[in-house]
């Protein structure tokens, strides 16, 4: 595995290294050498968990606030992203099922080929706009994902993540 050249190289650089790899769910497991610096998602992609619905409807709103042209215009634009991307919603999850690529719910499901990018094709498609929101861009999901709707699991590494990032020798 490259990653582990590169964590030895920079570990021999510099002695006191520490380090913290987040990595999308592999098909082997980690090597030995990472045991403790290296995690993977249970599910397959982080995308997997950036896409609950509300997180979907409040970017959509986000959006139409942020482009709406003022108060005035604001509530009728809301309603429509907010309605247009329910309905891609639908649409891209009653194709999914279709086509047996399982549902965006599912840990193997690889969501940002499968739901996000022709869900975000569709939305803007109804909306008569250009796509605006290309693959590279989904971490931009992770905004709307509301607190209650975040998965432990996410919480779960950003507390490794703060824990790896404490000078030694300190507590919380």
């Amino acid at each position: 595995m490259q990653v582990v050249r590169h964590y030895q190289g920079l570990r021999d650089a510099v002695p006191g290294l520490r380090a913290f790899a987040l990595l999308d769910r592999l098909d082997q497991h980690l090597p030995a050498e990472l045991k403790d610096v290296a995690f993977t998602w249970s599910r397959r992609e982080i995308e997997n968990y950036a896409c609950p619905a509300g997180a979907l409807e409040a970017y959509a709103a986000g959006q139409a606030r942020a482009e709406s042209g003022g108060p005035l215009f604001e509530p009728g634009e809301v309603n429509r992203r907010v309605g247009a991307m329910r309905s891609a919603i639908r649409q891209v999850g009653a194709a999914m099922e279709t086509l047996e690529h399982g549902s965006r719910w599912d840990e193997d499901t690889k969501v940002s080929d499968h739901f996000l990018t022709p869900l975000f094709k569709n939305y803007f498609k109804l909306l008569s706009l250009p796509n605006l929101m290309a693959k590279k861009n989904f971490h931009e999901l992770a905004e709307y994902v509301s607190a209650d709707a975040l998965d432990p699991e996410v919480r779960l590494m950003l507390e490794r993540i703060v824990a790896v990032s404490q000078p030694a020798g300190t507590a919380d």
